[in-house]
């Protein structure tokens, strides 16, 4: 399984989709529990805190807990602004 990171603004993310201080500061110490970087502070989730509901990456959703209301932002489908709605995590 693929670490997951949380924010201190509770966004979570894996390496891949932290952005490009988190991954900076994960080749130099890649078994850091707390990353500092200068956009923010990341936490690597325990095993068991990343299997909890909602602990995914909020990007790739790597470690989907069956959210089956989830909407990929990428999808070609057209969203009328006053109807899209965010996923319910």
């Amino acid at each position: 399984m693929n670490a997951i990171y949380i924010d201190y603004n509770g966004r979570t993310a894996c390496a891949e989709h932290g952005g490009a201080y988190l991954k900076a500061a994960l080749q130099a110490t890649p078994n850091a529990r707390t990353i500092d970087t200068p956009l923010g502070d990341w936490v690597r989730l325990s095993a068991k805190e990343a299997a909890s509901p909602g602990m995914d990456c909020e990007t790739c959703d790597m470690h989907k807990s069956g959210h089956t209301d989830y909407v990929d932002p990428h999808a070609d489908t057209h969203h009328d602004e006053m109807s899209f709605s965010m996923p319910v995590f």
